[in-house]
């Protein structure tokens, strides 16, 4: 799993958070069109993953909202490497609250 932390009033409204996508797929180089990537920064390469990958809402704070992006097995990597998120022109991903 793959946490993004989005800044923000992370108020819960009466329907609860909802993440909206745009389907994106994975990209394993750079991205383009409806994909997204995350760059190593500590490897100097993009992380891949295996399984379908999906998109939740995690435990939201007063400053911030948390996107989770799972991958269905795994994604390549250790966990704590600093990571860059990289979109393509039609990719977006965002939070409903």
């Amino acid at each position: 799993v793959i946490t993004l932390v989005v800044p923000g009033e992370g108020r819960v409204g009466p329907g609860g958070t909802t993440v909206v996508h745009s389907s994106p797929t994975w990209a394993t180089s750079s991205p383009s069109g409806n994909q997204i990537a995350a760059y190593n920064l500590a490897t100097s390469a993009y992380v891949t993953l295996t399984g379908a990958l999906s998109y939740t809402t995690a435990s939201n704070s007063a400053s911030a909202l948390l996107v989770n992006i799972t991958a269905g097995t795994s994604f390549n990597g250790t966990a704590g490497n600093p990571l860059v998120f990289q979109f393509g022109d039609a990719a977006y991903i965002y939070v409903r609250s």
